[in-house]
């Protein structure tokens, strides 16, 4: 196998490793395809109605702004009106956002496209922003020349840049705003935003002849289903970002040269089975959305089980991170609890792990638990000591049932129903039927359909 590997890194992928934290999904992200060169699962499902829903509510939001200022202060990059305007057809090549040259050009005329069209703000959708020179040096000064150069630099589309005029200063201040169908600012939303803020502020400082500057304090957000976006407070991000930039991501490109040094002259499984021993990973329900999933469950259950005991928040794993002497399989690690100074470090490392390690029978029921689970058979009862509200003694049926509320349609539907009938502790305790239904499709989901 050709020992090179070339690493993909935009806004929106460095913003949802702040979902997971975790190296082998930021590895599978910067891959991309390419990761079944190294053995890995290649993503198989799609977010085709999310990305489509996504898009309507762009188109809505630039029409509202259009309808409320007016075409000259929403600039659209839309290829039907540049062929209109210059008296031909759509082509296949035309594209639906400004280059980066178009990009500088618009932030270079902006005082003077403002004072022409006499505008106290305007937007620009789509434009370019990307990694330049200064960004490199400021932002990626802790990789090498070596590995800026295994970077896969695309141009990157924040939403929109919003244009203010400065009234105290005549400064032209501009303003990144990404449009989210979710309801609430998160974490990764707000990550995102502050990458595109530092690429267009570097971008800016490039060009001596642009009469302006980024605004660096804030961020906007434009949720669903607001009138106008929202700020957040870009430096209380920041400090993230700036561990990711100058920590974490140097740490795994470093991992990965390892790995890929190691292994000269191996086939490409031999890599992906070394990045799974050496990578990080926290496992959570992020991991459903991540196209690894299966695949890193399959192997954590055969190498590191512990790490799929139920409840443990990232804090707590990071206490078998930070502590490589904690081992990670089940016997391995029930033996080392059983040493006092040992449960006394995790204790004071965790909550989590004080509420578990506090009586032995409770982490033992927790361990058993895990066993049973990965077992495969999860008939088998394990008691626990706390309080729970039984059904009647009259019944014997449990229903379980998953509802999911709709970013875009705001409305809350059930897509999985899930009946199981029991016997009693005495009879043995294990389901003696068990039945799920799922929905097949929106309409399923509201009028039912299952016998």
């Amino acid at each position: 196998m050709e020992q090179e590997f070339t690493f993909k890194l935009n806004p929106s992928g460095v913003g949802e490793f702040f979902n997971h934290r975790c190296e082998k999904f930021l590895v599978y992200e910067g891959f991309g395809d390419a990761v079944e060169k190294i053995g890995w699962q290649k993503k198989e499902y799609s977010n085709t109605p999310a990305a489509l829903a996504g898009q309507k509510w762009e188109r809505e939001v630039i029409a509202k702004l259009r309808e409320r200022l007016g075409d000259k202060a929403v600039l659209v990059h839309d290829p039907e009106e540049i062929a209109k305007r210059e008296g031909r057809k759509v082509r296949k090549d035309d594209v639906e956002y400004f280059s980066l040259e178009e990009t500088v050009e618009l932030l270079r005329g902006a005082k003077e496209y403002m004072q022409a069209n006499h505008l106290d703000r305007f937007y620009i959708y789509q434009a370019t922003v990307t990694y330049g020179d200064t960004f490199i040096r400021e932002q990626l000064g802790e990789l090498s020349d070596e590995q800026i150069g295994r970077l896969d630099i695309r141009l990157n589309h924040p939403d929109l840049i919003r244009v203010d005029m400065d009234e105290r200063s005549g400064k032209v201040i501009f303003s990144v705003v990404d449009i989210k169908l979710a309801k609430k600012h998160k974490i990764s939303h707000k990550i995102q935003i502050a990458l595109y803020i530092r690429m267009l502020d570097a971008i800016v400082r490039d060009h001596d002849d642009i009469d302006g500057e980024v605004d660096l304090k804030y961020g906007y957000l434009w949720n669903f289903p607001n009138d106008q976006e929202k700020p957040f407070t870009v430096p209380d991000v920041d400090v993230f970002l700036d561990d990711f930039m100058e920590k974490l991501l140097p740490d795994t490109f470093d991992k990965l040269e390892d790995v890929w040094d190691e292994s000269k002259g191996a086939d490409g499984s031999h890599i992906g089975e070394l990045l799974d021993e050496r990578l990080s990973y926290r496992p959570g329900s992020a991991c459903e959305w991540c196209g690894k999933y299966e695949q890193c469950v399959a192997w954590i259950k055969e190498h590191e089980p512990l790490m799929l005991l139920p409840y443990m928040e990232g804090h707590a794993q990071d206490v078998l991170w930070n502590n490589k002497d904690i081992p990670r399989d089940i016997d391995g690690f029930r033996a080392f609890v059983e040493v006092e100074e040992n449960r006394s470090r995790m204790s004071d490392a965790s909550l989590f792990w004080k509420r578990m390690l506090q009586k032995p029978e409770k982490i033992e029921h927790a361990l058993d638990g895990l066993v049973n689970r990965l077992d495969g058979d999860g008939g088998r009862i394990i008691r626990n000591d706390v309080s729970a509200v039984d059904m009647p003694k009259s019944q014997s049926v449990m229903l379980l049932m998953t509802a999911q509320r709709d970013e875009a349609t705001d409305r809350a539907y059930v897509y999985g129903v899930k009946t199981v009938r029991i016997r009693s502790a005495a009879e043995g305790g294990v389901s003696v039927e068990d039945r799920i239904f799922l929905a097949e499709g929106e309409d399923y989901a509201k009028h039912g359909g299952a016998d």
